[in-house]
């Protein structure tokens, strides 16, 4: 009784936030889900490595991305309904084309450049960082996205796309967390399990 009460406390709240401070709610859920995604895989390698200590650092930093990339998603989606209105194919088949040839590209280089900042690189070292990376990620975006963007367009209010993109892209921001901790081999083009961080330490 009182758990049924909590919940429909919650999502009363949650709600209300929607309506009234949705660019918040947006900001909030992007944050929160890619510092999650970091948790994630940090749990990942305790694991596997036996680690006991959580950075709570890189954890921080993921989500200060996450903040900054909330407004750009909110306004990106707004505006993709704007420039494609109605659920109809044509309009849903151009707005996940705009979202892959564009929006896809920023917000990955976003990701990296913002990531290989906040970690201390410079703007040369994160871009290098992004140019290694991009091709693997971009098609691992490519078997991902277009159908995920295909339900959300065509069955998820517009006010709740960001949310839903949010929440569904849990697994895609720990794979991007994890693609943020490993080397690729630039010669072979391949990932390597070698960090930026274990490359800087002496």
């Amino acid at each position: 009784m009182v758990m049924n009460k909590i919940r429909i406390l919650l999502i009363r709240s949650y709600n209300t936030m929607f309506n009234k401070y949705l660019l918040v709610t947006n900001i909030a859920t992007c944050s929160v889900m890619l510092g999650l995604g970091e948790v994630a895989v940090q749990q990942i390698e305790m694991y596997r490595n036996h680690r006991e200590k959580r950075d709570w650092s890189t954890v921080g930093r993921m989500m200060i991305l996450g903040g900054i990339n909330g407004p750009l998603n909110h306004y990106w989606y707004t505006n993709l309904d704007k420039f494609f209105p109605g659920r109809n194919l044509g309009p849903i088949v151009k707005k996940i084309i705009m979202d892959e040839t564009i929006g896809s590209v920023m917000f990955t280089s976003i990701f990296f450049i913002g990531a290989g900042l906040l970690a201390g690189h410079t703007l040369n070292d994160a871009v290098d960082e992004l140019k290694s990376k991009f091709i693997t990620v971009y098609k691992a975006d490519l078997t991902i996205w277009p159908v995920a963007q295909l339900i959300n367009f065509y069955l998820i209010p517009i006010k709740f796309r960001v949310i839903f993109v949010a929440f569904l892209s849990f697994g895609w921001c720990s794979f991007l967390c994890y693609m943020s901790s490993v080397e690729v081999d630039k010669d072979e083009g391949e990932i390597s399990k070698v960090s930026l961080k274990a490359i800087k330490e002496p």
